[in-house]
This record gives structure tokens, C-alpha cells and sequence, in this order.
């Protein structure tokens, strides 16, 4: 396939791509000779770069007309940026939608544990002082890959669970229009 013009970031960009990537400090124990400097803490891209970095995808994308796929755990970077959201658990897709429509009615329960998890600014702020809801956390934890249990490999962490989701592993669905997920609580919600 070839393109009619090549892709090339500007050197902003390039050089914002670059830095963001690099080592800033070598640490002292590397070299016997190197100087005192204290290394720098090594930690995720700081979000001006990532802004940058996602601004840069989504010009790119545009311009060439290409589909772009991100992985994430950024829910925020999601809401952002994508249309289509697809949310796995454990190796296996677990929901499927448009962006809107998942973040407003998640259907598979890991969803909806993720959209309780996200902190609220009006809770944060402490701005809504009447209500008692707190940041939320699924209980459990993830199984290794190796040892999924039978069934639904959320069934141990899941509030809805049935019998049956420990027993058979659900299909991935199209519950509605444009709308994915595996799980039988979903199925019945839906109906």
C-alpha cells in the first residue's frame, strides 16, 4: 500500500516523542565516573505529553482515514479520544459499544465496576456532601490466565453471578443494536 504523502510528524512532535521515551538521568551506580546526579523517577508519560501524544494519533488518523486502536486502562483517555469501546477481562472481550452509550449504561458488571471506580470531582471537591457514596473498587482479584476458573472467569468477583456463570462461559452477544456482551445477567436484564 503506498501513501500519497508520507507520514511525518512535525519536529515538535518528533522531539516531544522522543524525550518522552528517553532515560533523563543515568543512575550513579552505572558508572564508576559518573557524576552525582540523583536519577530521575521513572513514571508514566506526564498527561501534557500524553495530550500531545493522543492529539498527534487522532491528527494522524484524520489525515490518512485509518482506523487506530488503542490499549488502555485510561478510561478518561477512552471518553476522549474513541468511538467504539471494546472492554476485556481476563483475555476475552467482555462488553462492546459506542463510547456514549457504554459509559451511559454499561451492561456487562466488570463495566460497571470500572465506570463506580472513576473518581468524581463533585465527591473529590467534597462539594456534594449528601450523599454516601465513595469511590468503589471490585473485591477480588484478577485470575491468572493460566488457571481461569470454569465459566465466566468474572463469576468469583461478580455481584450478579448466577450458578450458571459458574458453570458456562458465555457468549459474546449482540443484546442491541450495536451493542456486545458476555454475560448472562446482561442477557436477562436486556430481555
Amino acid at each position: 500500500m503506498t501513501l500519497s504523502r508520507p507520514c511525518r510528524p512535525d519536529m515538535s512532535i518528533r522531539k516531544t516523542l522522543a524525550t518522552t521515551t528517553q532515560t533523563k538521568a543515568m543512575p550513579a551506580w552505572r558508572s564508576a565516573g559518573a557524576s552525582r546526579q540523583k536519577p530521575m523517577a521513572s513514571s508514566a508519560t506526564p498527561k501534557s505529553n500524553q495530550a500531545q501524544i493522543l492529539e498527534l494519533i487522532v491528527e494522524l488518523q484524520r489525515e490518512f482515514g485509518a482506523a487506530v486502536i488503542l490499549i488502555t486502562h485510561d478510561l478518561g483517555v477512552v471518553a476522549e479520544t474513541a468511538r467504539r469501546v471494546i472492554v476485556m477481562y481476563a483475555g476475552r472481550k467482555v462488553e462492546e459499544a459506542e463510547v456514549g452509550e457504554l459509559f451511559a449504561r454499561p451492561l456487562h458488571p466488570y463495566t460497571r465496576g470500572l465506570m463506580a471506580s472513576i473518581p468524581r470531582l463533585d465527591l473529590l471537591r467534597g462539594e456534594n456532601r449528601n450523599t454516601t457514596e465513595r469511590l468503589q473498587e471490585i473485591p477480588g482479584i484478577v485470575p491468572p490466565l493460566f488457571a481461569l476458573p470454569e465459566g465466566c472467569a468474572f463469576a468469583p468477583r461478580c455481584p450478579r453471578a448466577m450458578e450458571r456463570c459458574r458453570q458456562e462461559l458465555p457468549e459474546l452477544k449482540e443484546l442491541r443494536p450495536g451493542r456486545w456482551a458476555a454475560c448472562f445477567a446482561a442477557e436477562q436484564a436486556v430481555r
